[in-house]
């Protein structure tokens, strides 16, 4: 996107204060070498090793849970071949603990017979060694009339392997966020309708490496969407600066309203106190980053921003209130989450 100046406006000379930006994600099976590789000489190095590193096992697991219909798409032809009477079938995960996940059968069946029924076809989870750290995949058939458990331990070892390799869709939506956070972009259109974010003219430099990025990782797209930016710039006028001092209000009250709100859950979740301090710490840390971005768009703006004197839970700060009080609490402790409310109705006793 250019920055040169252009005649709009009865011939008087408007820059540009930004960019609307858009983008798609189809999905895509990309080398994770690859990818990393492309965003480092794009110069997008923090991207490269925080989001676009191979899946651990885990991660590798849940991929594979996600999208059971296209994983086992062979499986559930034969299974539908030996029930010739049903009307529909097809395979589910549903994960039942942490990293354990069970595949059903679900079978649409003649009315006298009850219309759907569910039964359970495996299941399959991840063993933690020490330190909670993912060893192995381990699989248990549970209708044997599928396959072996030979054969489901082959066909989940495949799948782990190809993707503990590949950088998926969800991987580049992670990254694409993480971007939109760098450059402080804001959520722009009315609240509500999601899909276009504004990023002021100085970050616009990164969202075009982003998007050669996703121009390059195009070729290995797996689905008929785009994968894509768009960006299309925005002129310093008066209605500009209205909008965006609207959304701009509206995204930092709303992210403080969220942080105040994770801290009193802190608060009401914790045993320990000097626990509660630093969990106080890291959402002070937070807070503090979204003051910058209201202060980077009073800069940008040139006008101060509103905050809104309230919190979106207000039960759940009072419970958190009612917590602090109490005896084993800190100073320290209650100090850190009356600055955490600073814009908040004040309260007694915290």
């Amino acid at each position: 996107m250019k920055a040169e100046t252009v005649s709009v406006f009865k011939g008087t000379k408007v820059k540009p204060i930004g960019g609307l930006v858009m983008a798609s994600f189809a999905e895509i099976h990309a080398p994770a070498d690859k990818a990393q590789m492309l965003a480092k000489k794009l110069g997008l190095d923090a991207i490269a090793d925080t989001y676009l590193n191979p899946p651990g096992l885990n991660d590798a697991l849940a991929l594979i849970m996600k999208d059971v219909d296209r994983e086992f798409s062979g499986q559930i032809t034969a299974d539908r071949g030996r029930h010739k009477d049903v009307e529909s079938l097809t395979w589910r995960a549903k994960r039942t603990g942490r990293n354990e996940y069970v595949i059903h059968r679900v079978t649409l069946v003649p009315a006298e017979k009850g219309r759907l029924e569910q039964p359970n076809v495996a299941r399959v989870w991840v063993q933690q060694g020490r330190g909670s750290v993912p060893t192995k995949v381990l699989v248990q058939i549970l209708d044997s009339s599928t396959m072996s458990q030979g054969q489901l331990m082959d066909l989940i070892d495949g799948m782990v392997k190809k993707w503990q390799s590949i950088v998926s869709s969800s991987r580049i939506r992670g990254a694409y966020a993480a971007l939109m956070r760098d450059v402080q972009g804001v959520p722009y259109m009315p609240r509500g309708v999601g899909g276009v974010t504004f990023v002021p003219q100085d970050g616009l430099a990164k969202v075009e490496a982003f998007n050669k990025l996703l121009q390059a990782l195009d070729q290995y797209r797996v689905t008929s969407w785009e994968l894509g930016m768009r960006s299309v710039a925005v002129w310093d006028t008066d209605e500009v600066r209205q909008d965006l001092m609207k959304d701009v209000q509206e995204e930092v009250n709303r992210k403080l309203d969220e942080i105040a709100t994770w801290a009193a859950q802190d608060v009401l979740d914790s045993k320990d106190a000097k626990r509660v301090e630093k969990t106080m710490e890291r959402r002070i840390k937070q807070a503090a980053k979204v003051m910058g971005v209201k202060q980077s768009y009073e800069d940008l703006l040139r006008a101060k921003l509103i905050m809104r004197d309230r919190v979106a839970e207000p039960k759940l700060i009072k419970a958190a209130e009612a917590k602090l009080r109490q005896g084993e609490m800190t100073e320290r402790a209650r100090a850190l989450f009356r600055n955490l409310l600073v814009k908040t109705p004040k309260t007694e006793g915290v």
